[in-house]
């Protein structure tokens, strides 16, 4: 028996009863392939054998089977780990410098949206008016072609009446003349009027298009100048040390009808209308003087951010060295690019490289901005001695 293996069949006999030979029985005997040994039929019966790879094995000698932590070697764990941790901190980062210029982007979306709304509507006013006037166009040319008619028809009535009763038709025609003269003058004042209201409303529309489109031209070159000064090297903050600059002459008294101008202008900061103060501050920027000076500086106090940068951009163009100390306050502002203004009028007043982003934190810029105050007070009379 030690040198077999699986199983074998084996004949079982047994003399009977009564000595007649029994008939013969087979049964089948099951051997480990590992240690030879032939197997219990219990284990059979009770399925405690295995069988893998056409092999039989008895209990004792079954293989073992490892578990499913033994089969994925921890340092590859470990490596997977420490990937997926890299991959998330990737993802952080890169959100946080999207959302960083998101705020920036949905202002510049946001109005060139309304914008675009405002485009849009323009076809559909002008659209609508046009079909107006092409209405009264059709009403004049069917009153026309009914007074071509009856003026044929009474012609050849006329031509069949006698003299007297020509002479009262000819009276009759001259009324029905002066009534249809009237409706076509009528007919005229109105297309007149109609013809007015177009063209007014083309204007406005024109004039805030344009407006809005110089709005957003301006705040682009804000944005320019602030990319320009952050590309450059950053500046020490404002130093001790500073040269007047040349070139900064006291301009002529204004003559009687341009200070009128200039008055007339100033009436108009104080419109309740925004659009008529922002055009009074960009009239003003043609002239100079303590006047137009003074009329700016009050504006910065406006309630609306574009009229406050048009103010600053016209106290840089004129060179008002005694505006100064009034934008550097204008550095506390809350909106962005009065702030971005006001930095871009100082760097062009003081020639100073400014140690200050508009962007950062209120507390950050209030720092920058008590420096600035202090600069302003040790140096203001070198500069108003040079202006």
């Amino acid at each position: 028996m030690a040198g077999r293996r699986g199983s074998m069949d084996t004949k079982v006999r047994d003399s009977g009863r009564q000595g007649r030979p029994a008939p013969g029985r087979s049964m089948k005997i099951y051997f480990c392939d590992i240690c030879n040994e032939s197997i219990p039929l219990k284990d059979i019966n009770s399925n405690r054998i295995t069988i893998e790879e056409g092999k039989i094995f008895c209990q004792k000698c079954a293989p073992k089977k490892g578990r499913a932590n033994e089969r994925v070697p921890m340092p590859i764990l470990a490596t997977m780990g420490v990937l997926v941790l890299v991959v998330l901190g990737l993802g952080l980062m890169g959100w946080k410098l999207v959302s960083e210029q998101a705020s920036d982007i949905n202002t510049l979306e946001t109005t060139v949206a309304t914008l675009n709304r405002s485009l849009g509507d323009l076809p559909t006013q002008l659209g609508t008016i046009a079909t107006k006037v092409e209405g009264i166009d059709g009403r004049v040319q069917e009153l026309s072609d009914d007074l071509t008619t009856s003026r044929t028809e009474l012609q050849q009535h006329f031509e069949r009446l006698d003299d007297s009763v020509r002479a009262h038709h000819k009276g009759y025609k001259k009324e029905i003349q002066g009534a249809v003269d009237g409706v076509l003058k009528d007919l005229g004042e109105e297309i007149s009027d109609l013809k007015d209201q177009v063209s007014n409303v083309a204007t406005e529309l024109r004039s805030d298009v344009q407006t809005r489109i110089k709005l957003l031209q301006e705040k682009v070159e804000l944005l320019q100048d602030v990319v320009t000064s952050r590309g450059g090297a950053p500046g020490p903050g404002p130093s001790a040390d500073v040269t007047p600059k040349p070139g900064r002459d006291t301009p002529p008294a204004p003559d009687a009808a341009e200070d009128r101008e200039i008055n007339g202008h100033i009436a108009k900061l104080a419109d309740p209308d925004a659009g008529k103060r922002y055009a009074a501050v960009i009239a003003l920027g043609r002239f100079s003087g303590p006047k137009v000076v003074k009329a700016l500086e009050g504006m910065l106090r406006d309630p609306e951010d574009y009229v406050r940068v048009a103010v600053i951009q016209n106290l840089r163009k004129l060179n008002s060295v005694s505006s100064i100390p009034h934008i550097i306050d204008a550095l506390r502002d809350k909106d962005y690019f009065v702030r971005v203004a006001a930095v871009g009028a100082l760097r062009s007043l003081t020639s100073e490289k400014l140690n200050f982003d508009p962007d950062t934190s209120p507390s950050d810029r209030e720092s920058k901005v008590k420096a600035w105050e202090k600069w302003w007070g040790e140096n203001q009379s070198k500069l108003l001695k040079g202006s």
